[in-house]
């Protein structure tokens, strides 16, 4: 395997790199002195030290391995890269391929052709647009993405979610605090806490948020089925919820990885909920009526019979008041049942199945077959231990 080693004579160099089109760049932190870049960009490698900053231009399929303290910035590269194990961050300008980012201080990049997959982030991640999925997960601080080409998925984002439009569905677990979203399809999200006092949702097809327990919220929901208004708590954070699909509501863990499903298929259960809250109504303005028509008898002082006919009277039109309203919600039940089970039901595997993460197509398998005999051959020098080879070769799916 061809290995170039570069001097740099400091604990935390300044790097900037370039790399080609369909060029795979992998770069890692390490704990050693030199960089060292190896596979087939190593012969092609140029490289300038401009006054203790590195400028390395890779043409061709490469692993640079550099001081773990190193700030390395992302110049321009065209390819896929995959980037890990530097506290100091990645900065950079657009990455032409998909991304693979993870153990890092921050990430600091633009636009993203491809897919962008980020994963132990300890502070702020931010980028450009993203051509395809995003993944993200275990971030300490803020994720920016204005655009997401494809599905948004991820959890344990601990800062702002800030993710603007997203061309396909969104599903996020543990977060506390974002922007307004947009998708494309579907929004499924599970909130962890409530830092912010205004939440907005708008997803092209159906939205599941699942709130924390004890939570104080006012949930203003528009979807395909109505318009509607739930109060959750002290009613403190105001979300405003609008769907093209239908909108399902829950607070804290659910008791069983099925219970979703079971609830989906029990039967209509908000057809049943909105008959009830009518029903309520209709018992509430009978009760005012009631009360209104015997305050009215005793301003009128009416003798015991002109009472007892009005009484009467009254007894009728309620009675006529209620057949009518329950034929109505019948009627209202039975049409509702229908679009159920004919065009709301079909479209819940969305809300009932478990999360799968977005999986960031491999580099390449050339590059990969490269990298695990460099692996292979540092572990037999003794550069590395064998707990150590292990961790490299399942990073590389091994």
């Amino acid at each position: 395997m061809n290995t170039t080693s570069l001097t740099v004579n400091s604990d935390s160099p300044k790097l900037f790199i370039r790399s080609g089109k369909n060029c795979s760049l992998v770069v890692r932190g390490r704990d050693i002195e030199d960089v060292q870049v190896s596979g087939k960009g190593a012969k092609t490698l140029e490289w300038e030290d401009r006054h203790e900053t590195f400028h390395l231009r890779i043409r061709r399929d490469a692993t640079v391995e550099v001081p773990r303290q190193s700030r390395v910035d992302l110049e321009d590269c065209r390819g896929h890269v995959d980037v890990s194990e530097l506290p100091e961050g990645v900065t950079g300008g657009a990455i032409g391929g998909h991304a693979r980012l993870g153990s890092l201080g921050s990430v600091a990049l633009k636009d993203i052709g491809g897919h962008c997959s980020v994963a132990r982030v300890e502070q702020d991640v931010s980028t450009g647009s993203v051509g395809g999925h995003l993944n993200a997960e275990a971030i300490g601080g803020d994720l920016s993405t204005p655009n997401v080409g494809g599905h948004a998925r991820g959890r344990d984002i601990k800062g702002r979610m800030l993710l603007g439009n997203v061309g396909g569905h969104i599903e996020f677990q543990d977060i506390n605090s974002m922007d307004g979203l947009n998708a494309g399809g579907h929004a499924k999200l599970k909130l962890s806490a409530l830092r912010d006092s205004d939440y907005s949702v708008n997803a092209g097809g159906n939205i599941a948020l699942n709130l924390p327990v004890d939570a104080g919220a006012t949930v203003h929901m528009s979807s395909g089925i109505g318009n509607s208004v739930q109060v959750f708590g002290d009613g403190s954070a105001n979300f405003q919820l609008n769907a093209g699909g239908m909108i399902s509501l829950s607070t804290g863990h659910r008791p069983g990885a099925n219970s979703e499903a079971k609830a989906a298929s029990s039967g209509p259960g908000p057809i049943e909920n909105i008959a009830q809250q009518v029903r309520r109504h209709i018992e509430q303005v009978i009760e005012t009526a009631t009360s209104r028509l015997t305050s009215v008898m005793d301003e009128q002082g009416l003798t015991s019979d002109k009472r007892a006919d009005l009484q009467e009277q009254f007894t009728e039109i309620q009675e006529e008041a209620v057949k009518a309203a329950q034929e109505a919600m019948e009627t209202v039940q039975t049409r509702s049942r229908t679009v159920w089970e004919q065009e709301v039901k079909p479209n819940l595997d969305f809300l009932t199945r478990e999360s799968e993460p977005v999986q960031t197509p491999p580099v390449s398998p050339e590059a990969q077959a490269k990298e695990r005999m460099m692996i292979l051959r540092m572990l037999e020098e003794g550069k590395i231990s064998v707990e150590e080879a292990n961790q490299l070769l399942q990073a590389l799916g091994s």
